[in-house]
C-alpha cells in the first residue's frame, strides 16, 4: 500500500463517501480504505499502515489530522 497521501494522487480511482460523523476514502489500488473520523478525536488502538485520520471542518475546507 502506498500509504498517506500518496494513495490519493497516484493514477487509480478513489471515492469517496460521508455520513454524518465519518468520512471513508476507498481506493482502487491495493483495495485499501481510509476512514477518517469526524467527531471527537480518537487516539489510534493500534499501528496501521493507513494511520488513525481525525477530521474536522474550517470554514469550507476539511482539515485531517493522522497519527
Amino acid at each position: 500500500m502506498p500509504g498517506v497521501p500518496r494513495a490519493t494522487y497516484m493514477p487509480f480511482p478513489f471515492q469517496i463517501i460521508q455520513s454524518t460523523g465519518k468520512i471513508l476514502f476507498v481506493y482502487e489500488f491495493a483495495s485499501t480504505q481510509r476512514l477518517v473520523n469526524m467527531g471527537k478525536p480518537i487516539e489510534p488502538p493500534d499501528n496501521s499502515w493507513m494511520g488513525q485520520s481525525n477530521g474536522k471542518f474550517e470554514g469550507d475546507t476539511l482539515v485531517i489530522d493522522a497519527i
